[in-house]
């Protein structure tokens, strides 16, 4: 009887990769939300989904995965996926508080897109150049959404929405020279 157990064990470890703490519980949450979606049924939610999904797979692509080896163009993935689960995050906030007013002014300028591609290509050649502009970015979209989050939920006290404004403040991207000596079970 056990050495089938043995076998099976050693079959499914090489057959499907073990996930890490992190990874299982950014896939507990997608799964929790997934439920929460169907009883509830609402529109925010659906973007929520998504986040999680993308966060999820930031970790699983991430330098930490036990998945996969490290390779800069998963490393790019993973932080395209963390980037965008930052930004779907923040738009289910958004949508959560009915928040109508904002205005992009790039979208309707036609020389933006042409001009993001053209810097794109000579900003990724320099690693410092590109990162400071994107923790710069999805930083503010957090604290943004934070703040509008505390704006609508302000004079009800409810712990859950204080929780996640103040949790979006430690989302990270893992940066070798900032975040390497701070172990990684504190965020």
């Amino acid at each position: 009887m056990i050495l089938p157990l043995s076998i099976l064990y050693a079959a499914g470890t090489l057959a499907v990769p073990k996930l890490s703490a992190q990874e299982s519980a950014a896939f507990i949450m997608l799964a929790a939300s997934i439920l929460v979606f169907r009883t509830f049924r609402e529109r925010f939610l659906l973007i929520w989904i998504l986040g999680w999904l993308a966060y999820g797979l930031s970790l699983w692509f991430g330098v930490d995965s036990a998945a996969f080896t490290t390779s800069p163009e998963l490393q790019a993935v993973s932080q395209a996926a963390f980037v965008l689960a930052v930004s779907l995050f923040a738009a289910s906030i958004l949508i959560y508080t009915h928040f109508r007013e904002i205005h992009f002014h790039a979208a309707h300028d036609h020389r933006f897109d042409h001009d993001v591609l053209g810097r794109a290509g000579t900003v990724l050649a320099d690693e410092v150049v590109a990162r400071v502009p994107l923790e710069i970015a999805y930083r503010l979209l957090a604290i943004a959404a934070a703040v509008q989050l505390l704006r609508y939920r302000w004079g009800r006290f409810e712990i859950g929405p204080w929780l996640m404004a103040c949790g979006f403040f430690f989302l990270h991207l893992d940066w070798a020279g900032v975040t390497g000596n701070v172990p990684t079970g504190v965020f």
